[in-house]
């Protein structure tokens, strides 16, 4: 390995040290989050097919925008 890469190891590793806290804090969190979800997995459900419907609705316009703006594209017809 090259000496920046070990650079940026060092310095993540130093990151990681200096704020485990915060990393223990949210794995706790997500854990959490995990068992409420296979808990509650028809509410959970529910939240992710409303997730997944907005991502659908969103990508679809901005779809449709640029379809629009490359009208003059070669190969749109």
């Amino acid at each position: 390995m090259n000496r920046e890469t070990e650079t940026l190891r060092g310095q993540l590793a130093a990151i990681i040290h200096a704020h485990w806290k915060l990393f223990l804090i949210q794995g706790l969190f997500m854990m959490g989050l995990g068992l409420v979800a296979v808990t509650l997995s028809q509410i959970s459900t529910l939240a992710v097919e409303i997730l997944v419907g907005w991502m659908f609705l969103v990508g679809g316009i901005f779809r449709l925008l640029t379809v629009l703006r490359s009208r003059n594209a070669p190969g749109f017809w």
